[in-house]
Parts: C-alpha cells; structure tokens; sequence
C-alpha cells in the first residue's frame, strides 16, 4: 500500500473503532467504495485491536448527578488521599473510559469532580491525548453555562481531572424521572443551553456530542454544558467527522461529511425537541437505521405531540432539524434571543457595549 492508502487505512480504522461493532461492517463498505486492499486492512486492524470502550454512551459525565450510581468496581474508598491532593467523598459512576468521584481539593479548599482514566486507557496515547484534548478545549472557554476545568494530571498510572462539581441532575435524568417538564422552566433551560454552545461557538469549538447527558441542572436551574470529549476546533470531514452519538448526530456527521458549527445546532434542535415533549424525536436499534432516520425521516411535529408547545419555540425546533445545514439557524446566539435568554446580559458579562439600538 502506498503511505496515502496507510493514511486512509488509518483514518478510516480509527471511526470504525469508535462505532458500535453491529455499525462497522456497513460503513467500512460504503467508506472503502469498493477499494478491497483497503477495506481488507481496515478489517486486520479492527481484528487485531484492543476493544475500546464506548466513549459516545458515558453513563457519569465530568460533573455530578443529584443520584450516586451503583458503586463502581475497584472504587477508591471514602477517606482516601489520591495526587497527594484529593480527598475521596464518594464515588459517583463509572463510564466507558473511567470513574468520577466527588472529592475535597485540599489545595482549591472546594468540592470538585474528579474524573481518573482507567489506566489502560491512561497508558493508551491515542486515549490519553483525546482525554486531554477534552481539557484543552474546556479550559478555553470561560461561560457562566460552560463547566469549568480546574486541573489535569497523571498520578499512581492514572490521568486524571478535576472540575467543577455540580450538585443536580443532568437532563436525561431529569425528563426520565419526571418526563415533561413546564415550559417555562423548558424555556429557561433552552435559552441557557443554547448561550452556552454559542460561548463554545465563538472559541472555534464544535462539541459534536451534544445531547441531553451532556447538560447539568444544579439545585438552582443553572445550566453547564459538559464532557468534550469529541469537540475539536474548526469544522471537520471525512472518516474524522464520523464520531458522536447515534441518536444526536447530524445527517452530515452521520455521514462522515463537513461538521460545522450547524451540525451542532442539528443536535441543540434534538435537544429541544426532547425538551420540549418529554420524547426522542429519533429512536432506533443500530447506526444504520439511525443513519437512514436522520437523513431520510422527519420525527413527529412536537406540537402533535404535545398541545401547548408555543408556535414560535416549535417553529425553531424544526427549523434546527433541517436536513440541509444551510436551512439551519446561522448560530446558537439567535435562538437563545428567541427563547428569551438574557442576551444584553451576557453581552455585558463579556465587557462588550451594546448598541442603543
């Protein structure tokens, strides 16, 4: 094979990796385009390759859940010192890369949430540069909305991080517990959200991942947007697109073409949608059936679904799940000023002047 063939070989086996193993078989057949060299060494380097967790399907996200979760296995005890800095409280879950615990920062004197790679994947380069690219992208964005990064680091074979703790529920706990929420705390929730994607927005950072798990409600209604695990600055395209979860992703992204920043806005409408009636608008048993819903289907209007919806709110909501980006709202910006979010207020918490006008 040439370097460009290992090049694509690479690339391609990279976003198969990351997909469900019932997913693999079909995108590699369209990807590889009939290319049977390439598609076979794709498959040798699957076949050979260390399972990976499914990053996309977490169950605790970098912040923490009103809720403990089962005890994790090999869970550090209560009481104990790790980093020589934090102390251990309680754990509060386990997902596909590691654990999160709640833990006293005894140098910040403040309650944090502290997320410790499992130290296969601490050890793993590939895994260890994509949990600090996590990191990278977070601390570069400064928003009330956004959860903040305090430290990263690698101690007794772990990587780990610490960042804000949360006291709350993420959404998709939330509407699974009490299914429809008012709309007047959906709106509120809404505008908040989406000022906290235009912050990422404005950074040059796509979240990519962006769906209910990923927002945090503390005991206020404050909203944090969470876990950048798959953000990346710029757009992308091609096999590198080709990450997130399923029920979320763009038809673009699902397609490993150009992600933009309405590929996230595709997503906030799911979101909203969600928020909005209390249902998925998309639901499915594999990649490929969502991949065809997402490209070929339309959900249920959500006002036949529900009767109170607001026209306007529903009017925005399908105007994000177009299907073709360019019908999509140009920014997360727009849509926060039309759900009533405090715009001129965030304007002046970034030191900008509005205009009298």
């Amino acid at each position: 094979m040439t370097p460009a063939q290992h090049a694509k070989a690479k690339a391609l086996f990279a976003a198969a990796r990351a997909l469900p193993e019932d997913a693999r078989a079909a995108y590699l057949e369209q990807a590889c385009a009939g290319d049977d060299t390439l598609l076979g060494h794709v498959r040798h380097l699957l076949s050979n390759a260390t399972p990976l967790p499914d990053y996309t399907q977490t169950t605790t996200r970098g912040v923490a859940p009103a809720e403990v979760e089962e005890r994790p296995k090999d869970a550090l005890p209560s009481g104990a010192i790790f980093a020589e800095r934090y102390r251990i409280i309680a754990p509060l879950g386990s997902g596909g890369m590691g654990t999160v615990y709640r833990a006293h920062d005894q140098i910040l004197d403040q309650e944090v949430a502290l997320k410790l790679l499992q130290p296969r994947y601490s050890q793993n380069a590939e895994w260890s540069e994509r949990f600090k690219n996590e990191v990278r992208l977070a601390r570069g964005v400064t928003h009330p909305h956004v959860c903040r990064v305090h430290d990263i680091g690698f101690a007794d074979g772990l990587c780990y991080l610490s960042m804000e703790y949360v006291q709350g529920d993420d959404l998709q706990s939330l509407l699974k517990r009490v299914g429809r929420i008012s709309q007047d705390r959906a709106c509120s929730i809404a505008s908040q959200v989406c000022m906290a994607l235009a912050a990422l927005h404005r950074q040059g950072v796509l979240h990519r991942d962006l769906k209910p798990a990923n927002v945090m409600i503390d005991n206020e209604g404050a909203v944090r947007l969470t876990d950048f695990g798959l953000a990346t600055r710029d757009h992308l395209e091609g096999s590198e697109a080709l990450a997130g979860t399923p029920a979320y992703m763009a038809p673009e992204q699902i397609d490993g073409r150009e992600v933009t920043v309405r590929s996230d806005i595709y997503a906030l409408g799911l979101l909203l949608y969600e928020l909005f009636t209390g249902v998925r608008a998309f639901s499915a048993r594999s990649f490929t059936d969502y991949r065809k819903l997402h490209k070929e289907s339309s959900p249920p209007t959500p006002s036949s679904i529900v009767d109170d919806i607001p026209a306007d709110v529903e009017r925005l909501i399908l105007q994000c799940i177009e299907k073709d980006p360019a019908l999509r709202p140009a920014s997360a910006e727009v849509l926060a000023l039309a759900l009533g979010g405090d715009v001129l207020g965030e304007m002046v918490w970034r030191g900008e002047t509005p205009s009298p006008s």
